[in-house]
């Protein structure tokens, strides 16, 4: 299996986008790992079930979620180019009706090893 490539976390990042367009909380966790952390200026939730519960609770309607999008502002995989792990940090900005607010997230990545897909270990946004 070849390492992770910045262009596969690029392609993570427009989905993540998309099921957020659509309303699809579960879809955008579903590139969180199982036992993935998240951490906010005010509060930490560790694994995928807690995370969307996260969600769920600050954006109960799915309707009205918003626009996110993000950018990809550098990209280090660790050690050589086959490494399954890699960090991230992007830019986010949510524009909804009612305000627009931005921040920064440093993600750790890995590649899963039984579909070769990209996952969120760690996700702490500001």
């Amino acid at each position: 299996m070849s390492g992770i490539r910045r262009e596969e976390v690029v392609v993570m990042l427009g989905a993540i986008e998309r099921a957020w367009k659509r309303g699809d909380l579960k879809g955008l966790c579903s590139f969180y790992a199982w036992d993935a952390s998240f951490l906010s200026s005010s509060r930490w939730a560790r694994g995928r079930k807690f995370i969307l519960g996260r969600y769920q609770t600050l954006f109960p309607d799915p309707m009205n979620m918003g626009r996110l999008s993000f950018k990809l502002l550098e990209f280090s995989r660790w050690g050589t180019s086959n490494s399954q792990r890699a960090s991230a940090i992007v830019t986010w900005q949510l524009e909804q009706v009612s305000a627009k607010t931005e921040g920064f997230s440093l993600l750790v990545l890995k590649k899963t090893s039984k579909l070769g897909k990209v996952r969120i270990c760690q996700d702490a946004s500001v």
